[in-house]
């Protein structure tokens, strides 16, 4: 990277490469909203969180998947059309400025660099999961994905501020005025901006500031040893006097000092929690599959296939294998299976042995002690059967998936977890089904379960809250009244919880 001609018709110039990153941007931004269907709402609130997340958006349990192309693409991908508009407005104005003083090269190289290096930034200190840090009073939240070529404008800001901080130095040394343009104030604000503004990827910022500095302090020394190797000629000052600069004057240094810390940072995809892994496959499914969600009200609709013709969502089917489920302590399993015939009786879905008023109060006894990990009198009859497997769950799982029922299917899924919490697919079905669904709490819920169980070595381990033989377990007292089974409020079918939506800005 040296400077272009010190000639200043080079200030005539095209600056072509500007206006290609420019159209870059804006010809992906069209093409992810043309994927999601053009519409006003589209364009001014911008695409779907699985669409940015198919076309390459971060994502760090992708990244930990090895999806390593998500460093590189997300600096041409933007949130919105005020985020677009924005960026691409300040990148014409620095971009063709460095581009005419230091050429076409220089600017892209500028450009990747700080780009990449702000991805990877943000990559290791902002997780996809859990909170980062609390800066002037603000809690800067996670953020699922990331998108925006902002790590690439500050390494272009700061990439000229270096550069303008060694014209001044140089200036002070030759007695020629000093330049008067000053970057100072302009940097500052964006830094307030960065840290004050909620949703705003602050480290991806910081990654695109650091290369881009440590890129013009290595023009800079590159320029000054030149110089000094010019004088030398100059004054026919050849051989041992010829200057060899210092270790930490040569760029090399300080590119390579910068490649430790992106490959140092990058270690902390073996760190990467079960959790943000299973989050990213299942966001990535979600988009790819593009299941729509049919209200569970219909879902009388299907009483034959269901309930007649598949003996696995047959609710009275379901029935046993969840009692015997909790007859063996799976009561996370149980739970879930539980939940799942609750939303069937109240619509009315079933044989007519399971729709028996005498069913409500089952369900509303064996929902609430396996809530409370406590065994329940109506399993006893299933001691002598053996606990079902992955399969009982999953099964349904996938039918209530194809039908559109996601609600049922995440919850199906999550059993299927339970009972074999190795198997990672099982996990994604459910991430996938309330992503879908929108069942925010559902997810984070059943997210924080999935770290519970990351470090378990055997799939019986998943029943390891109810099998600890430290305490004696639990009776249930005899019911004074009959309960009547309520959906929790997480499974209320009139209200949906929006995903959180992470940007940077």
């Amino acid at each position: 990277m040296e400077p272009a001609s010190a000639d200043a018709s080079h200030f005539h110039r095209i600056p072509y490469m500007t206006y290609v990153l420019l159209w870059i941007n804006i010809l992906v931004f069209v093409a992810i909203l043309l994927y999601d269907g053009l519409s006003y709402e589209r364009l001014v609130m911008g695409p779907k969180l699985e669409t940015l997340i198919l076309f390459g958006a971060r994502q760090n349990g992708l990244i930990a998947q090895w999806q390593l192309e998500r460093l590189f693409v997300p600096m041409f991908m933007h949130a919105n059309l005020l985020h677009l508009g924005f960026n691409m407005f300040a990148f014409l104005q620095v971009g063709k400025f460095l581009e005419l003083m230091f050429g076409a090269r220089t600017l892209l190289a500028t450009y990747l660099v700080g780009g990449v290096v702000g991805n990877i930034f943000s990559f290791t200190f902002i997780p996809s999961l859990g909170k980062t840090l609390h800066i002037f009073g603000n809690t800067q939240n996670h953020a699922i994905l990331s998108v925006g070529a902002s790590g690439s404008l500050f390494s272009i800001l700061l990439f000229l501020f270096a550069l303008q901080k060694y014209q001044q130095r140089l200036a002070r040394e030759t007695g020629v005025e000093e330049p008067r343009t000053n970057l100072g104030p302009l940097i500052v604000a964006n830094g307030l901006i960065t840290f004050l503004v909620p949703n705003i990827d602050w480290a991806c910022h910081l990654g695109g500031a650091l290369a881009g500095t440590i890129l013009g302090i290595g023009v800079s020394l590159n320029h000054i040893w030149l110089r000094k190797q010019y004088e030398c000629v100059k004054f026919f000052a050849f051989g041992d006097k010829m200057p060899k600069p210092k270790w930490h004057s040569r760029p090399s240094t300080w590119y390579i000092g910068l490649a430790v810390i992106c490959t140092a940072l990058m270690l902390n995809i073996f760190r990467t929690s079960r959790s943000e892994r299973v989050l990213g496959l299942g966001i990535l499914a979600a988009a790819r599959d593009n299941i729509e969600e049919r209200d569970v009200q219909y879902i009388s609709q299907f009483k034959h296939i269901l309930v007649h013709q598949k003996a696995d969502t047959n609710p009275s089917t379901l029935l046993r294998g969840a009692l015997a489920l909790h007859s063996a302590r799976n009561y996370r399993a149980a739970e879930r299976v539980y939940l799942t015939l609750i939303v069937l009786y109240k619509q009315k879905l079933g044989n007519a042995d399971f729709l028996l008023p005498t069913t409500e109060s089952l369900l509303a006894g064996a929902y609430q002690t396996a809530q409370q990990k406590m065994p329940f009198p109506g399993a006893s009859s299933q001691n002598n059967q053996t606990a079902p497997g992955a399969d009982f769950c999953l099964q349904p799982a996938n039918t209530f998936r194809n039908l559109g029922f996601l609600l049922l299917s995440g919850l199906m899924a999550e059993c299927a977890f339970e009972i074999n919490p190795k198997e990672t697919e099982y996990a994604v079905l459910a991430v996938e089904s309330y992503w879908r669904s929108e069942r925010q709490h559902l997810l984070f819920d059943f997210l924080d379960r999935v770290n519970t169980l990351q470090n378990l070595n055997d799939s019986d381990s998943s029943n390891m809250e109810g099998s600890q033989t430290q305490k004696p377990l639990r009776q249930s007292p005899p019911p004074t009244s009959t309960p009547t089974p309520t959906l929790p409020r997480e499974l209320d079918l009139d209200t949906n919880e929006p995903i959180p939506k992470g940007e940077e800005i």
